[in-house]
């Protein structure tokens, strides 16, 4: 039951943070639209980036850890 829980909690956390990611990126693309030929506009969203990188990394952390208990509990 724990395990179903945590497994949930980590879904969300996945699905949650990919969405948000998505969302800078399309940001990012509608900025580059707007910004005249050679202008970085990846600077102006360089913490939402940073940000969303993190979390999906952290989901990663999370899910893997949680496979790893789960499979330790069913050898035994």
């Amino acid at each position: 039951m724990k395990y179903k829980k945590l497994s949930i909690i980590s879904n969300i956390i996945f699905f949650s943070s990919s969405i948000f990611a998505l969302g800078v990126l399309a940001k990012n693309y509608i900025d580059r639209s707007k910004v005249p030929a050679g202008v970085c506009p990846i600077e102006n969203n360089r913490s939402l980036m940073i940000v969303s990188i993190v979390i999906l990394v952290l989901a990663f952390i999370f899910t893997t850890i949680i496979d790893r208990k789960l499979k330790k509990v069913n050898k035994e």
